[in-house]
């Protein structure tokens, strides 16, 4: 399934200020999910860059063939680009908040947001995607509506996926879980109680692992920044970015 050409793009918008926030979408999803935020943090003079994560953004078949390393490197050649700033933070939605946590030691980013990352899903089928895989090639999705009526020209996503890519997807996850427990980083975790893919309890179990401050939001879905919250989560982000401390 194409989906259009729009989305395939990373958002780079120059700051005034000396710093840089590196924005990354979740699973199947495209820069063109930060909009809004990366606005809202730029006109607070923020270079921001919300890099395309590879196979992300355009056909099945390239994101079928995309690999979890394919995916981490695409987001660490983004955060390459803004180096040469003083500090450089780093915030995620789902995937790309696991992502955020394992490239923040070798970045030196100076904090970490992230924005319902799992630690634990709702249906937990998906933990059988290894052995299902030996039996069935692809996951289907049930279409839906965009989070926000607001937002129709950006829903667009994949009717279904190579199963394999729902294992590179837990591998991830388990990684950057791991790694939370091992980071020290001033943090911010974020976390919808009305999830629908992620369980809510992942919020605190990473809250817990990175020793971060957890929000709640208390009526959002999983891709939270583009529905209603996106607002409170754009001042949640600079809140954290703008405090020194832990």
């Amino acid at each position: 399934m194409e989906v259009s050409p729009l989305p395939a793009q990373e958002i780079r918008l120059e700051g005034a200020n000396d710093e840089a926030v590196v924005l990354v979408h979740g699973w199947t999803g495209h820069p063109l999910h930060w909009r809004p935020i990366a606005t809202t943090l730029n006109e607070a003079g923020y270079t921001v860059v919300a890099p395309l994560i590879a196979g992300h953004g355009t056909t099945v078949e390239k994101f079928d063939t995309s690999t979890a390393s394919e995916w981490i490197e695409s987001v660490e050649r983004s955060i390459s680009t803004v180096a040469d700033r003083r500090r450089i933070h780093l915030a995620g939605l789902s995937m790309g908040g696991a992502i955020s946590i394992l490239l923040a030691g070798p970045t030196a980013a100076s904090t970490i947001t992230t924005i319902n990352t799992p630690v634990l899903v709702r249906n937990p089928r998906i933990y059988t995607a290894p052995v299902l895989g030996l039996f069935r090639d692809r996951v289907s999705f049930e279409p839906s509506s965009p989070p926000d009526p607001g937002f129709p020209t950006v829903w667009e996503g994949y009717e279904s996926v190579d199963i394999h890519s729902v294992n590179r997807l837990l591998a991830i996850t388990v990684r950057a879980y791991r790694a939370a427990r091992r980071l020290r980083r001033p943090s911010l975790v974020i976390q919808s109680r009305t999830d629908l893919t992620v369980h809510p309890r992942s919020g605190p179990l990473l809250a817990s692992a990175l020793g971060a401050r957890l929000v709640w939001l208390d009526d959002a879905s999983h891709n939270a920044i583009i529905d209603t919250s996106r607002l409170q989560i754009a001042e949640l982000i600079l809140e954290r970015i703008t405090t020194t401390d832990q």
